[in-house]
């Protein structure tokens, strides 16, 4: 009994020493290192890669980056795994304020890319965002990138001006083929111009000084869907400005003035003669 007794005492130490040279769970995100929370995230650049690795088994299971944004447009954020095989989590884009947006879930073995849905962002309301990679299990260096992108142009409506014929007063000038002896006879710069004239008008929207006073400019509002084509007489409204076009898509047109960014500011309308 007594020898029963020392054997029970025996295992009873030996089971404490084994469990006493088990190594310590690993917890959770305790390895993370200088970005692992949003509190201490990294600044992303846009259109700007970096590179880092996160591994799940040393409790390196979170990292964090924030992207600043300075004008209203629309951001998304991708990441390239160089060894997608064992990766479990999530990818995720946050507002200001820590609230979820988009998120991507990362299970598949043979993708090593994961792209977030592009979200609209505007300064005025919030101008910091943020990107979290969230690992539960696998190891792999990684490359991460945002994108910006600007919303389209808005289109500028075309402004369609009839010339249409207005009454003759009594004291405008006959036609010179139907004028008589002592009536008061139009000259050639005084025919009344043609009644199946029409003028289009666009508003300019990009102007850039080149060499010379010449001044490149984007013309919204004319285009090839309003019968405009290149080599049409244009000119400046209000300024009675030439203005030489060189191409035109279906709702812009590009040409080239001789005028000062003064002249434009206070003559921003290009009027196109369409017979």
């Amino acid at each position: 009994m007594y020898k029963n007794f020392i054997l029970c005492l025996v295992c009873v130490f030996m089971m404490i020493g084994l469990n006493a040279c088990k190594p310590d769970a690993i917890e959770y995100n305790s390895n993370s290192g200088f970005n692992g929370s949003r509190d201490s995230s990294t600044q992303l650049l846009i259109d700007n890669v970096m590179s880092e690795t996160i591994d799940a088994a040393i409790g390196n299971n979170e990292d964090w980056y924030y992207v600043m944004v300075q004008q209203d447009g629309f951001i998304t954020a991708s990441v390239l795994f160089d060894n997608p095989s064992g990766i479990v989590g999530t990818l995720t884009i946050y507002d200001g304020f820590g609230r979820p947006i988009e998120t991507e879930t990362l299970n598949h073995p043979s993708q090593n890319i994961h792209t977030l849905p592009r979200i609209e962002v505007k300064p005025s309301e919030n101008d910091r965002y943020f990107v979290a990679i969230k690992v539960t299990e696998g190891k792999s260096t990684y490359s991460i990138e945002a994108k910006f992108e600007l919303p389209p142009e808005p289109e500028v409506a075309p402004v369609i001006v009839e010339n249409t014929p207005k009454p003759t007063p009594k004291s405008s000038c006959v036609p010179a083929d139907k004028c008589k002896s002592g009536q008061n006879c139009c000259k050639e710069k005084d025919k009344p111009a043609p009644e199946n004239v029409k003028i289009v008008q666009g508003s300019i929207v990009v102007s850039t000084p080149r060499e010379g006073g010449i001044i490149d400019i984007r013309i919204s509002g004319l285009g090839t869907k309003n019968g405009i084509k290149v080599g049409m007489k244009a000119t400046l409204h209000g300024l009675n400005r030439k203005v030489e076009l060189y191409s035109c898509k279906a709702s812009t047109c590009n040409g080239t003035v001789k005028a000062t960014t003064e002249e434009l500011s206070r003559y921003g309308t290009v009027d196109v003669v369409v017979e």
